[in-house]
């Protein structure tokens, strides 16, 4: 059937999120995944799925290169028995294998960080693995060793924390927090009172910005690589496409960033609206409070206030000459 309707999406689907997510808030998270094909397979990639899968088995053995392998001992959607079988199998000299208990199939997503990140500083030093068998400890996940036995090597693979040994997700949540939290005393200000003395020295201060744009600075040291760069501008003509720009969004360092750039923006925006209310006696916390998450509306909703409360005001004068 696949030969003959390759394109038709007949192949049942199931959300696999309950099944590789054990941490519960990365599980909710996983549901907006930009990137994540959420339609039903084609019955020509589910054929073609199953072909690279039993061509892979068939060359297990060929695998040479140093070799680690981390598996979840309750993963549901791929059996730790694969991983197992391309232990034995692979040829390589310098192998190990690391079965976790009650790990899930998302070892390294759908972990509760903590744990996860614990067990990876137990085998990795600055800059790669080193295959050692250490005891770990009672605050590691239970885990089960096979080591090749030979000496060790170095190998490298990508370690997800930044550069003060902080899991980027806990960074990207906190500067997430701290950036909402950090501009809502200004909003605060402007809508409640507007016309006090303390509002307008309040919002003369640069220091949110500089506080934020540093924030937002840091962040994006963090997220930014050159291989972001060839995602945005992945167009021969040089230009960012849709597609290039959802991948990228799909790390949570990337939009935390983005996040802070769209708080600064939009507080940047509900400031001059603010003064321009003032300067023309023109009501604006409405405007302002559409500025925090909307803030081309709030913009709009200014200009339109503004030009009816003007006009208003010159039919008055009008009325009275």
């Amino acid at each position: 059937m696949a030969k003959l309707l390759p394109k038709r999406k007949l192949v049942p689907q199931t959300d696999l999120a309950e099944l590789a997510f054990r941490d519960l808030k990365k599980r909710e998270q996983a549901a907006y995944n930009v990137i994540c094909y959420k339609d039903n397979p084609r019955l020509g990639t589910a054929l073609e799925l199953l072909k690279t899968t039993q061509e892979i088995e068939q060359n297990l053995e060929k695998v040479s290169l140093p070799l680690l392998i981390l598996h979840g001992k309750d993963d549901k959607v791929t059996d730790p028995s694969v991983s197992k079988a391309l232990y034995e199998k692979a040829s390589s000299t310098d192998k190990k294998l690391n079965l976790y208990d009650g790990a899930y199939h998302s070892l390294l997503e759908g972990e509760p960080d903590e744990t996860i990140l614990q067990e990876m500083k137990r085998s990795i030093s600055t800059g790669g693995v080193f295959f050692e068998d250490q005891e770990p400890s009672t605050s590691q996940i239970p885990v089960e060793i096979s080591n090749a036995g030979n000496p060790p090597r170095l190998g490298f693979i990508p370690f997800f924390s930044s550069p003060a040994g902080l899991p980027c997700s806990q960074i990207a949540s906190s500067a997430f927090t701290l950036g909402t939290v950090a501009v809502l005393p200004f909003y605060t200000l402007m809508i409640v009172a507007p016309k006090a003395e303390f509002t307008k020295k309040i919002l003369k201060s640069s220091i949110p910005y500089i506080v934020l744009g540093s924030l937002y600075a840091y962040l994006l040291y963090l997220s930014w690589t050159p291989d972001t760069i060839r995602i945005i501008f992945a167009s021969k003509y040089l230009l960012p496409e849709l597609p290039g720009m959802a991948k990228m969004f799909s790390s949570e360092m990337t939009l935390a960033s983005a996040w802070i750039h769209l708080l600064v923006v939009d507080l940047f925006a509900a400031r001059q609206v603010y003064y321009d209310g003032l300067q023309e006696n023109i009501e604006t916390r409405h405007s302002v409070c559409l500025c925090l998450l909307s803030c081309p509306v709030g913009i709009l909703a200014h200009f339109i206030t503004k030009a009816a409360i003007t006009r208003s005001r010159e039919k008055t004068e009008n009325g009275i000459h």
